[in-house]
């Protein structure tokens, strides 16, 4: 069956909302020490594939939680300088509801509570694109650092009340202002009108 992002509505979302935070905070590769071995930071720019692989599922609460590529997302944190405690701390604080876009995807957006983080519901075919350009992204913004492309900091699925809900973390470029105006810019004139 297709997969609809908007079956995130009422009750559902807000427990959604409010598993997220747990899991990620309770995630061991968050919680494990900045290993400058394990995470190849001193120079290296080849990393292992199975890096690109490796899927991390917990429990918690009763929710399976998988973790996609834990080291290669927390490579690119650090990259930016985020630290697993600083981003745990942010994940930690509970999440805002910024409802659902406009779009055509009816995906749900929550930001962290200071703002610096949003997080996106997404489809099974945008977590398996993501994952399939996943080393290319690395190698990309590893090497570009004042890139412009979207920075992404973690991807998760998690499973409530029996659905499952893919989500990634993205940047908040709007954490220390508001625009006057937005525009949504879409790559594809297919099924637009």
């Amino acid at each position: 069956s297709k997969e609809d992002p908007t079956h995130l509505r009422g009750s559902r979302r807000d427990a959604v909302r409010d598993t997220i935070s747990t899991g990620i905070v309770g995630s061991s590769v968050i919680q494990a020490r900045d290993d400058h071995e394990r995470l190849n930071l001193d120079g290296m720019t080849e990393f292992p594939d199975a890096d690109f692989e490796e899927i991390l599922i917990q429990e918690f609460n009763g929710n399976r939680f998988k973790e996609y590529a834990p080291w290669v997302f927390k490579r690119i944190r650090i990259q930016f300088g985020i630290s697993s405690k600083e981003y745990s701390k942010s994940l930690g604080h509970g999440l805002n509801t910024m409802g659902s876009g406009a779009g055509r995807s009816g995906s749900f957006f929550f930001s962290t509570n200071d703002k610096r983080f949003i997080l996106k519901s997404i489809s099974k075919t945008e977590t398996t694109t993501l994952m399939h350009l996943l080393q290319s992204y690395e190698n990309h913004i590893t090497a570009n650092v004042n890139t412009l492309l979207t920075r992404f900091f973690g991807l998760y699925t998690m499973k409530v009340s029996g659905k499952k809900c893919r989500f990634v973390v993205m940047n908040n470029v709007f954490q220390f202002t508001t625009p006057d105006e937005s525009y949504d810019l879409k790559g594809s004139t297919v099924n637009r009108s």
